[in-house]
C-alpha cells in the first residue's frame, strides 16, 4: 500500500492507509473546489492511474472517512460517486454487517440474531452489542459514528530553505563551517518542532 501511495504523489498531497482496512487508500483532495464536477473530474483521474497501474477501484466522497471506505467497496470497479454526509446513514444501512470485518464467529452470531445488515445494529441497545462482541464492535461502531481511523500517512513534504550571506572575502572554510553547522542545527529544530525529520541537505555556494 506504501508504494501505491507514492505512485499517487502527484495526484494528492497526502495519503493514508489503515492496516484494518487493507483494500482501502484514502487521498486528500487538498486545494480542489468542494463542487462535485471538480472532485469527480479528479477522482476519475485517480481511477485511470489507478488502472494504469493495474489496479481495479472505485472513489467515494462527500462523508465519514470510514463510510466512504465501506461504501467504495461495494461499488462496481471504475465507479465514482459523491455521498454527502446527510445521506451517509442511508446508503450505509443495507450494506451486510460482514463489511465490518468482525470475524466469522461475530457475523455467525449476529446472524442468529437477525443482525445481517448494517441497519440492523439499530434494534438492539449498543451496550448490549459491545458487551457481547467486545472492543473490535466498538471501535466499528464508534468509526460509523465518524471517528477517524488510526491512519498511517504519507505525505509530500515541502522542503525547508534557508539563504545566508557573507561578506568578502570569506577565506576562511572553518569561518563558512560554523555558520552552517548553527544553521543547521536551528533547522533541525525546527522540522523536529513539527515532527518531520531531514532526509537530505542541498548545499548551494553562489559568488
Amino acid at each position: 500500500v506504501c508504494t501505491l501511495a507514492r505512485q499517487l504523489e502527484a495526484l494528492s498531497p497526502r495519503r493514508a492507509w489503515w492496516p484494518e482496512q487493507p483494500a482501502t487508500l484514502w487521498l486528500d483532495a487538498y486545494g480542489l473546489n468542494s463542487q462535485e464536477g471538480p472532485v469527480a473530474r479528479w477522482a476519475e483521474q485517480v481511477l485511470k492511474r489507478l488502472e494504469h497501474l493495474g489496479w481495479s477501484a472505485s472513489a467515494v466522497w462527500g462523508c465519514s472517512a470510514y463510510g466512504a471506505a465501506l461504501l467504495a467497496e461495494d461499488m462496481p470497479p471504475g465507479t465514482w460517486r459523491c455521498v454527502p454526509l446527510t445521506h451517509e446513514r442511508a446508503r450505509l444501512a443495507p450494506l451486510p454487517l460482514s463489511c465490518l470485518r468482525l470475524g466469522r464467529r461475530a457475523d455467525e452470531g449476529l446472524s442468529r440474531f437477525g443482525l445481517r445488515h448494517l441497519r440492523d445494529l439499530k434494534r438492539v441497545p449498543r451496550n448490549a452489542l459491545q458487551a457481547r462482541y467486545g472492543l473490535n464492535l466498538k471501535r466499528k461502531m464508534a468509526l460509523l459514528a465518524g471517528e477517524l481511523p488510526h491512519w498511517t500517512f504519507d505525505q509530500t513534504e515541502e522542503p525547508l530553505c534557508s539563504s545566508a550571506e557573507f561578506e568578502p572575502p570569506l577565506v576562511r572554510v572553518d569561518a563558512l563551517l560554523f555558520d552552517l553547522k548553527a544553521r543547521l542545527a536551528q533547522a533541525l529544530k525546527m522540522l523536529a518542532e513539527q515532527g518531520r525529520a531531514c532526509a537530505r541537505i542541498v548545499l548551494t555556494l553562489r559568488e
